[in-house]
């Protein structure tokens, strides 16, 4: 067994890879592709810095699988950033329009609908999250099981 530093460390570069490699716009419509391979880099990463220690199949998928959870960490804080700024869109857009007429009106009406676009966003980001950390650690747990068994000494 390898210590947790060193799968810590390998599974945040998997993260990382796996991230990057999803803003590629032919990789990122490949289904799970970038998650799978951030997974993989995790586990050959824990394989190259364990040395001579043996190494189990399942150190690869606990490798990958932190990796996919890490990878999901990022995504649900980018969609958290998202729905804050919709709610914010209405919000300016009523002051703009209330500017505009001279009347609070506009400013409280789309700054209710902002209100309640945010809860919207809210509860639909954490669903999202749910599901991507669910799937995420998964994928990415199979891509360190491959690496794993393709990788890791057989003794």
């Amino acid at each position: 067994m390898v210590s947790a530093i060193k799968v810590l460390f390998a599974a945040i570069i998997g993260a990382l890879i796996g991230a990057v490699l999803s803003l590629v716009p032919f990789l990122n419509y490949i289904c799970c592709l970038p998650t799978l391979l951030g997974g993989f880099t995790s586990a050959a990463l824990v394989g190259v810095m364990a040395g001579n220690e043996k190494l189990q199949t399942t150190d690869g998928f606990v490798s990958g699988g932190l990796a996919g959870f890490l990878q999901a960490l990022l995504v649900v804080m980018v969609l958290a950033l998202v729905s804050i700024a919709f709610g914010g869109l209405y919000l300016g857009l009523g002051a703009l329009v209330a500017l505009g007429q001279r009347s609070i009106e506009p400013l409280l009406v789309l700054g209710g609908m902002g209100a309640f676009a945010s809860i919207v966003m809210l509860l639909v980001t954490i669903f999202v999250a749910i599901i991507y950390f669910v799937l995420y650690s998964v994928v990415g747990g199979i891509g360190g099981t491959i690496a794993g068994a393709l990788m890791f000494k057989k003794s």
